[in-house]
């Protein structure tokens, strides 16, 4: 997916992970445990990256919460109302 860049050590062409990319890769995980997309993790890593801030992070987890709400709601309606059918 490209989310993470990290720089080259000359000579060896390892990979070298600085305290950003630790961060971004921590960033990765988390959203990715509360199945984000790609697409919706990279403008949050932009951010962090541009601004440093986290408010691209919050809005994403926020909107995820909501969703995740509305989800189960719409499961418990449908639960009840297979309840009441099969009463």
């Amino acid at each position: 997916a490209g989310l993470l860049v990290p720089g080259r050590e000359h000579g060896t062409g390892y990979r070298v992970y600085g305290p950003a990319d630790v961060r971004d890769a921590r960033v990765v995980r988390t959203l990715r445990r509360s199945h984000h997309l790609f697409e919706q993790i990279r403008p949050v890593l932009e951010d962090l990256r541009r601004a440093g801030s986290s408010e691209a992070l919050r809005t994403a987890v926020e909107a995820r919460g909501r969703a995740l709400t509305a989800r189960a709601r719409s499961m418990l309606a449908g639960a009840g109302a297979l309840h009441a059918y099969l009463e």
